[in-house]
Formats: structure tokens, sequence, C-alpha cells
């Protein structure tokens, strides 16, 4: 997952460079880094490398102290073709609302983003029909505040931690993944669950 990232971020970064100089324009100096800080979360442990390129299509995942090699190479679909340990690995990574689904030979993983209870996000493109509470009211842990619309379908949003609510979009609102309707301001925010920070080596899986 870290590879495929750093793959992305090298092929971004090579765009950009190439979209600069057509227009005649000097590329920024971040678009040649060859080292990209790249964290993950999975199943609520976060992992955090730094990964060097040293080669057309090789990386140094770096962790802990420790590190692994591994060669990305692009294929024509959109995938990417992960050599690593002595196997190859077909891998089609994949941004969402909540996080990175990466598929890797058919298996899919979900990478998710930090638990943030103190906003609530649009997660599909919908319409913010009604509020079911007032502005700057106090609610409950996993109560309905607003009821959306979705493939003309009706549901409702729920508050995942308890607190004082503040609406960020208007009823009748268009929404669109990823858009901030609300947020929240936390009872207890000390007893948010947070990602542990993965302390461990990498395993030796060679050249």
């Amino acid at each position: 997952g870290a590879a495929c990232r750093a793959h992305q971020i090298k092929e971004e970064s090579k765009d950009q460079f190439i979209e600069s100089l057509a227009r005649g324009q000097t590329p920024a100096a971040s678009l040649v880094d060859v080292v990209y800080p790249v964290e993950l979360i999975y199943n609520d442990i976060k992992y955090k490398f730094d990964v060097s390129q040293n080669g057309t299509d090789s990386f140094v995942l770096e962790c802990n102290d420790s590190w692994v090699l591994v060669a990305v190479r692009g294929l024509s679909d959109g995938g990417m073709l992960v050599m690593m340990g002595g196997k190859s690995f077909n891998v089609y990574l994949k941004s969402e609302t909540g996080g990175l689904r990466m598929v890797v030979d058919g298996q899919t993983y979900v990478f998710t983003k930090e638990y943030d209870p103190t906003k609530i996000v649009a997660n599909m493109a919908g319409k913010l029909v009604r509020y079911m509470v007032e502005d700057g009211a106090h609610v409950t842990a996993n109560s309905a505040f607003c009821e959306i619309e979705v493939m003309k379908m009706f549901m409702p949003l729920l508050v995942p931690e308890p607190g004082c609510i503040t609406f960020k979009k208007s009823e009748g609102a268009v929404l669109e993944p990823g858009d901030l309707i609300a947020t929240v301001l936390l009872d207890e925010p000390g007893k948010v669950r947070k990602a542990t920070l993965f302390d461990k080596c990498l395993p030796q899986l060679g050249s």
C-alpha cells in the first residue's frame, strides 16, 4: 500500500512537472523530491513510512529503523505490478471519501482516515433534505441529526459522539462526497478512539 501510494505521488509530480513546462512556467522544486512520507491506517494501526525512490520503478520503504525494497510498475488498466520479497502482485488503489481501497490479487483491503468525530462529512453524493435537531443543540452518540436523499432513497445521518452540533450546510443543499455537513463540539474529546502507532520492524523480505 505504501509503495503504491508513493508510485502515485511520483506519477502525479511528473505530470505536474511536465504541465508546468508546457505552460512556460518553472516547475516547483518539490516536484523533483525523491522522498515521500506516507501514512496509512489499517485496522486501527497507524503505519508511518519514509519512502525513497532509488530507481525508475523502485522504492525503499523505511519504518522504525527497518527497510524493505519494493519495485512498482504502472499497468495500462490503471493498476500496478508490485514486486516484493521475490513475489509479484497485481494491485489497484482507489481513493475514497473514507480513505484508500486497495485490491491485491482480488482481495480487498481498506485504509481508513484518522477517526475525527468533530467533523461529519458526506460519504456520497446526494441532497440534504432536512435537519432533525436545532442548530447548536446537544446530541447523543448514534442519534440521527439530519435526513439526506441518495438515489431517491431517504436515510438519516448519525452523530458519532455526544456533543453540541453546528450546521455547515443549509437544508436543500446538494452534497458531494467529502462535503462538510456539520461539526461537533465533543463532550469528552479525551475519550475518542485513536489509531495505535505501529512500533515494530518491517519483515525481512530480502531484495
